[in-house]
């Protein structure tokens, strides 16, 4: 049961990666009239330097997802 669990916090954390990553590079650009439309590696780095604290949660929840699944199995019984 703890394994799935883990599995499942690392999968959430992938999502939530995607998905802050995209909020960055939108606050990046700005939004309203005044936004900006920018690309190339330049906007890559931009982005990543701006919102690097919006990934925070993603790697905290990646990070209990594998203590997780990586938990001692049980062995059975004893003889």
């Amino acid at each position: 049961m703890k394994s799935m669990l883990g599995h499942a916090l690392i999968a959430a954390s992938i999502v939530l990666f995607a998905g802050a990553g995209r909020l960055a590079w939108l606050l990046k650009d700005g939004l309203g009239p005044n936004s900006t439309l920018t690309s190339g590696p330049a906007a890559w780095a931009a982005a990543a330097a701006g919102g690097w604290h919006l990934l925070l949660p993603a790697v905290v929840l990646a990070a209990a997802g594998a203590f997780l699944a990586r938990a001692p199995k049980r062995r059975g019984p004893l003889p």
